[in-house]
């Protein structure tokens, strides 16, 4: 399945980019822009311009509010 064949639905392409703003909008946006999804969606250089610095919180706050905004199958993957 090539990463084009996941967006052909509104709905799809709309979790896709909550997937991907939650992280970047808690300092997380280097590893969104590792994952190289400008090259294959225009939705993915439009995110990435907006570099968000995180507030001071740990890392592993961070991690958790993360997990937690992008929900329960997230959370579930994060205890594991």
């Amino acid at each position: 399945m090539r990463l084009r064949d996941i967006t052909r639905t509104p709905r799809r392409l709309q979790r896709l980019s909550q997937i991907l703003q939650i992280p970047v909008r808690h300092g997380f946006g280097h590893m969104v822009s590792g994952l190289r999804f400008s090259e294959h969606l225009p939705i993915g250089k439009r995110f990435l311009e907006k570099r968000i610095i995180p507030e001071e919180k740990s890392l592993t706050t961070r991690i958790v509010t993360v997990l937690q905004e992008l929900g329960p199958t997230y959370v579930k993957l994060g205890q594991m």
